[in-house]
């Protein structure tokens, strides 16, 4: 926001800026699509991965490939709804 009025600041091209604090930007998917889709896959994937987890206790490589999977999670969740999203997804 300008200080000088209520209006958003405007950039050269004549568009508004994005807020300065992510906490004041709300966060849309991209995509319909691509936000049913990741409501649809964490869950199943986050089991997935600790199953592998689990299983890679005894078994070669299969510890740090669980772990991939859950990265692979919350890279998804934080590029589909946002960083915010994530983070709550983590705790």
């Amino acid at each position: 926001m300008n200080p000088r009025s209520n209006t958003p600041r405007q950039t050269r091209t004549g568009g508004p800026r994005m807020p300065a604090s992510p906490q004041h930007a709300e966060v849309f998917p991209a995509s319909p699509i691509l936000a049913s889709s990741t409501r649809a896959i964490v869950p199943v994937l986050s089991i997935a991965s600790v199953v592998v987890l689990l299983q890679g206790h005894n078994l070669p490589g299969g510890g740090f490939i669980g772990g991939l999977m859950l990265t692979a999670v919350v890279a998804l969740r934080a590029l589909t709804f946002g960083v915010a999203s994530a983070r709550r997804l983590l705790r």
